[in-house]
């Protein structure tokens, strides 16, 4: 079980119930990340999601040369793995944390039955979850054509 952590400070589980922030965190885990490392590699296995207590990560993808793009940077609020609370399988990105990082870490499968139990406040969590996605991919859609148009 969790303690001391206040589900507030993340904006995607803002329209939890009472009885689902409880049962988060008694399944929920806190873990830490040295600078350097990575939570995720684009493609692994996406079975956790995470949100940020408190450091950065810089979300990338690999170009075909090997580059890496940054496609966001996040910092404490932020979610981190929508592929694993949508059962997609796979990391669309990988996560580089740009500094230690501390995480709120629970399973996917385990955070989509929570939102299950009460289908109006789980709509709302899942709406705000597609918010996040569609901002973070209209980010790297302007990131991607700015970086296009510098090559033409």
């Amino acid at each position: 079980m969790v303690e001391n952590i206040d589900l507030n400070a993340f904006r995607d589980l803002n329209n939890l119930g009472e009885a689902q922030r409880k049962a988060l965190l008694e399944q929920a885990r806190t873990d830490t990340v040295a600078k350097g490392e990575y939570v995720y590699q684009e493609g692994e296995p996406a079975t956790e999601v995470c949100f940020v207590i408190s450091g950065r990560i810089e979300l990338e993808v690999q170009t075909m040369r090997g580059t890496p793009i940054v496609l966001d940077v996040l910092g404490p609020g932020d979610l981190l793995g929508w592929s694993a609370c949508l059962g997609m399988g796979n990391a669309t990105a990988s996560s580089h944390c740009q500094s230690e990082t501390r995480l709120l870490r629970i399973e996917g499968a385990l955070l989509r039955e929570l939102l299950k139990e009460d289908a109006d406040r789980g709509l709302l969590v899942m709406t705000d979850i597609a918010m996040t996605v569609a901002r973070r991919l209209r980010e790297s859609r302007n990131r991607l054509t700015h970086l296009l148009g510098d090559m033409v």
